[in-house]
């Protein structure tokens, strides 16, 4: 019998040999001497917001990048395929948020072949997650949660358990009861959902939170957070590691840059330099205020010990 990972290695090797292997993949690569960036979320998104700034910043140091491209699908993990269904030449690289990666890779048995990536560059700080709830469903703290969810089946939002929100969606379910899960595509839709009152609870970006708060602070009611720590947003919102008492349970989510396995030095050296210039004030403007103050460039180093951090918790979410 042919497991799920060694279907979607049989799938990589066709699509790297093959214009018939996994549709809307092909395109025609770069010409010679570009450089593509790609993500695997659709336009309008995060990550495609940050892979959009990445490409400037290559552009800015002389390096002829284009793109971003976006590969939408898979729970973001299109990316990852059409990144390695080409060259190890350093003519496409990936914008991925290392946490979906994970937990795709996970999910499809895939976690040694995504360690293999090269990092180039960390580019934001972690995004954390919280757990919101509407006005209608009358719950307005963890104890309170937790007794709605045993009391009657809830309403939550979700992206689904491959999404950077589905650990939390994940953890809350096992610390309270099952959900009735209502699939939502991008962090406005699943605000929007409780501020609406169509769904008793969701997991949003908490940097999201504050502006809507301030317009219509019963717009909805934070429950935790699943940082290590607590937000700085929100100094008085608990984590979900101390209501648990299981500090395992806290992760976030950042975005970093990769090459291919085997690609040369030569190929990554001035990528790298470029990634890890200073921030760029003019090009940041265009993310907006959430992604804009979370970008810090940081070396592979961090992106190693970051995508390392977000196996564990994808093991522990999928688990």
């Amino acid at each position: 019998m042919i497991t799920r990972r060694q279907s979607v290695l049989l799938s990589l090797g066709a699509l790297a040999g093959s214009s018939l292997s996994l549709p809307g993949l092909i395109r025609p690569a770069g010409a010679a001497g570009t450089l593509t960036v790609v993500h695997g979320f659709a336009e309008g998104s995060i990550t495609a917001g940050i892979a959009g700034y990445v490409t400037a910043m290559l552009r800015k140091a002389g390096l002829p990048a284009s793109g971003p491209e976006a590969f939408p699908g898979e729970h973001g993990f299109n990316g990852y395929l059409y990144l390695q269904s080409r060259a190890a030449d350093g003519t496409v690289v990936l914008v991925a948020d290392t946490l979906t990666l994970a937990l795709n890779a996970v999910d499809r048995g895939l976690a040694d072949e995504v360690r293999g990536l090269v990092p180039l560059a960390k580019t934001t700080l972690g995004f954390s997650t919280a757990l919101i709830a509407s006005p209608a469903s009358g719950i307005r703290d963890w104890a309170g949660f937790v007794a709605a969810a045993k009391a009657r089946r809830l309403r939550v939002a979700t992206s689904g358990r491959l999404s950077a929100y589905g650990p939390a969606v994940a953890w809350a379910s096992r610390l309270s009861a099952p959900f009735e899960e209502v699939h939502l595509i991008g962090n406005k839709h699943l605000l929007d959902a409780v501020v609406e009152n169509a769904v008793d609870a969701a997991v949003v970006t908490t940097a999201s939170l504050p502006p809507v708060l301030a317009d219509r602070p019963d717009a909805v009611a934070p429950i935790c957070s699943f940082g290590a720590k607590r937000s700085p947003l929100f100094p008085a919102l608990p984590t979900v590691a101390e209501l648990s008492g299981n500090d395992k349970l806290d992760y976030t989510f950042a975005f970093s840059t990769f090459a291919r396995a085997g690609t040369p030095a030569a190929a990554l050296a001035p990528m790298v330099e470029a990634l890890m210039q200073p921030v760029d004030p003019a090009l940041a403007d265009a993310l907006g205020p959430m992604a804009r103050g979370m970008l810090a460039p940081e070396d592979a180093a961090a992106v190693t010990e970051t995508l390392e951090r977000d196996l564990r918790v994808a093991k522990s979410a999928l688990g």
